[in-house]
């Protein structure tokens, strides 16, 4: 992610103020299809390149930095699976968007953080035999990372997060 604002500060002095970003990464998707008729659970598990963009304030306290963060991602998730009275389900994923709070602490140029807050993620699955659903969910999110700053304009993070898309999900539309 870059950094903006143009601080010529040292790098002890960064983790605080605007910056945006570009994400580049790997999704990994587990989709639970409950439904056309049946009454049993069938699992479509994938992966799939993802990328985006990324804007975020953090503020500052000592070592202790506090922020909010907004994503967009696009994904090209696509995969399927015969199931027996169901033909060929396929699921796929255009992408997701996530607004979160986070909080950590920064050891001069290194910092390690927690965040949470809410994505709206879009899937769509369907089945060979007839029926579909084309849905935008609301979910929880949760994740970690960890951050380095180069210098005071640039930093480069590995970030995991768990976007649910179980019983806490909320259909928006579809």
């Amino acid at each position: 992610a870059g950094r903006e604002g143009g601080r010529s500060q040292a790098c002890p002095a960064l983790w605080q103020g605007r910056y945006f970003g570009v994400v580049v990464g790997a999704t990994g998707t587990g989709v639970d299809v409950d439904g056309f008729g049946q009454h049993d659970d069938f699992d479509i598990d994938g992966a799939a390149v993802s990328g985006g963009v990324v804007i975020c304030y953090n503020f500052r306290k000592g070592n202790w930095v506090g922020g909010i963060e907004a994503d967009l991602n696009g994904t090209a998730y696509d995969d399927s699976k015969v199931v027996t009275g169901l033909g060929t389900l396929s699921a796929e994923s255009n992408g997701y968007a996530t607004l979160r709070v986070r909080g950590g602490y920064a050891w001069d140029n290194f910092l390690l953080y927690a965040t949470g807050g809410l994505a709206l993620t879009h899937y769509s699955v369907k089945s060979s035999l007839g029926g579909d659903e084309d849905l935008i969910m609301g979910t929880p999110v949760v994740g970690i990372g960890a951050e380095i700053a180069f210098d005071a304009n640039w930093t480069g993070r590995i970030e995991a997060l768990a976007i649910g898309m179980g019983e806490d999900a909320i259909q928006l539309a579809g």
